[in-house]
């Protein structure tokens, strides 16, 4: 029974980082410490970004990738940074900080900037983050993550409904590994100038201790 309790606490708090954001987006994936969380009357599907021509075969892979948390499917976001990222906090788990970054990405071939995708970024899979940081700042590389900056992105997409002003948002998140290998679990990655893709900034496999199941 011990054991029991234990693996499900285990599992309680992989799902509460890998999910992201941090914040209440629906029924499926209700999460804490939101300063403006509001949680959809019935769940919404989840949004398909569309695909742009090049990318297939990373649409396909990231489609292949486990969600282990089983809050939905992995689809690829490919778009432009057309927000600041921000420092958002978060529970602590044996005194590290489950923190994330914050910031909007519209979809290549998207012309309405309200239609960006809030993302999610779990700090601890950066590798900038460190646990003693006396300031609560976006750590390096996630800084790197500037208005104009060509991203694609895996992850879990999420749509939320205000019901107050009805408006429906998307978000995404579970952008990052999930285990040491570096075969399951999302990721965040920069398109140069020249169309190459840089490596995956959540890559950062020091804290996955927190998570023994995974490892």
């Amino acid at each position: 029974m011990k054991k029991l309790i234990i693996a499900l606490l285990t599992l309680t708090s992989l799902t509460a980082c890998n999910s992201g954001s941090g914040e209440q987006y629906n029924n499926q994936n209700n999460h804490s410490n939101a300063p403006t969380a509001v949680v959809s009357s019935q769940p919404l599907p989840q949004p398909i970004p569309s695909v742009p021509a090049g990318f297939e075969n990373d649409n396909n892979l990231c489609q292949t990738r486990s969600a282990m948390n089983n809050s939905g499917k992995f689809y690829l976001l490919v778009g432009t940074v057309s927000s600041n990222p921000l420092y958002q906090d978060g529970a602590m788990q044996e005194s590290v900080e489950l923190s994330h970054t914050h910031f909007h990405v519209l979809p290549s071939g998207e012309s309405n900037p309200e239609n960006y995708y809030d993302v999610a970024a779990d700090n601890v899979f950066a590798t900038g983050y460190d646990q003693d940081q006396p300031n609560k700042l976006v750590p390096a590389p996630l800084n790197s993550l500037v208005p104009g900056t060509q991203v694609e992105l895996c992850g879990i997409t999420y749509a939320d409904k205000n019901p107050q002003s009805g408006v429906i948002s998307n978000g995404i998140h579970w952008v990052h590994i999930a285990n040491q290998q570096m075969t399951e679990g999302g990721w965040t990655k920069i398109i140069n100038p020249d169309g190459i893709i840089g490596d995956n900034l959540e890559n950062n496999t020091e804290y996955l201790y927190l998570w023994p199941s995974v490892n």
